[in-house]
């Protein structure tokens, strides 16, 4: 909004004049609008809080900074929104606006560690495997590729075929912050 302003001009007079009369001039005076820069974010997720950066800056290089909100962080994939307000004051207008904070997924960089026995006996109850290690909270999947000596129900491994070799890998699937690990070498059994 604006403020009116009303300035007025007075002569006096003296021996020779006679005083002016009085003359009223008002004008109306508008805030400034600050310079508000925000920017958003894009990044590789790294578990950490990401937000929009920015600065406000009014008449003479005036800091504004401290009547600019920046809005939501984000930690996880996919990011999000974040609104941003300036707040003015006397002098300066308020604004608002919104930018994208991006986060993408992450590549796991831990490795998978698979447990496998060295040996199974055809006939033998099935045995459980075992994973650790990876990135996130994706469960661990396990494959036997195009081996023909072993089956392979979730992780319960069997052997089928006993004059066969079965070769056994594991991964970590991803989640909504991470990526499929990489495969593990192949256990043979």
């Amino acid at each position: 909004g604006s403020v009116d302003c009303v300035v007025t001009a007075s002569q006096a007079g003296n021996g020779n004049f006679n005083a002016a009369v009085d003359f009223a001039q008002s004008f109306a005076i508008d805030k400034a609008k600050a310079t508000v820069t925000v920017n958003g974010y894009s990044g590789v997720y790294d578990g950490a809080a990401h937000g929009a950066t920015g600065t406000a800056t009014g008449i003479g290089g005036a800091d504004l900074s401290a009547l600019l909100s920046l809005g939501s962080s984000f930690t996880n994939v996919p990011g999000g929104t974040a609104n941003w307000s300036f707040a003015g004051d006397a002098n300066y207008e308020s604004d608002n606006g919104s930018v994208q904070i991006v986060i993408t997924k992450a590549n796991q960089t831990t490795a998978v560690a698979l447990t496998a026995p060295a040996s199974m006996t055809y006939g033998q109850a099935a045995v459980t495997l075992t994973a650790t290690g990876g990135n996130g909270t994706g469960a661990y999947s396990y494959s036997i590729g195009t081996s023909n000596g072993c089956s392979l129900a979730g992780d319960k491994l069997s052997v089928v075929n006993a004059s066969s070799t079965c070769d056994v890998t594991a991964l970590r699937l991803g989640d909504n912050n991470y990526f499929d690990s990489a495969p593990t070498a192949a256990a043979t059994v």
